[in-house]
């Protein structure tokens, strides 16, 4: 009986597991982080900018292991609602990876900012200091946001 009861659980389990994209797409994304490319670095080392192939790649979720890791990747899959899937998946990660990229240009424009502010603290009017450091201000309220 107990047996039977697992097996049912698991298959639940897994049929949500399956059914969900989002979910397969980030499991098999942990699994190649975790599994996948310590194992291939034991061998040979990832660097930036190395080429990936993967034949079959579903949703592309060991690939974008590869992506994050600095690699560039391309997934050759048949399967026409998996290739959607990738391509959505995709375009999520572009997107988060934008926002990652204004988020780190915005925090760097702010340092020098406030660096050229301090360094010409002298030559400047404390009235353009203020309206400075409200912009500054401002802007970390974004960055924070």
């Amino acid at each position: 009986m107990t047996f039977q009861f697992t097996f049912y659980i698991c298959n639940i389990i897994m049929y949500e597991f399956h059914q969900n994209k989002q979910w397969y797409f980030d499991m098999q994304t942990e699994n190649a982080e975790s599994s996948v490319l310590p194992f291939i670095e034991s061998y040979i080392p990832l660097t930036t900018g190395l080429n990936v192939l993967e034949v079959g790649s579903a949703e592309g979720g060991v690939l974008r292991a590869f992506v994050k890791k600095g690699c560039n990747g391309v997934g050759v899959e048949l399967v026409q609602q998996r290739k959607e899937d990738a391509e959505k998946f995709g375009e999520e990660d572009r997107k988060k990876r934008e926002l990652v990229e204004a988020n780190n240009r915005l925090e760097s424009t702010i340092y020098q900012m406030e660096t050229m502010l301090n360094d010409n603290k002298d030559k400047l009017p404390e009235a353009e200091q203020d309206t400075i450091k409200t912009l500054l201000d401002e802007a970390r309220s974004v960055k924070n946001n």
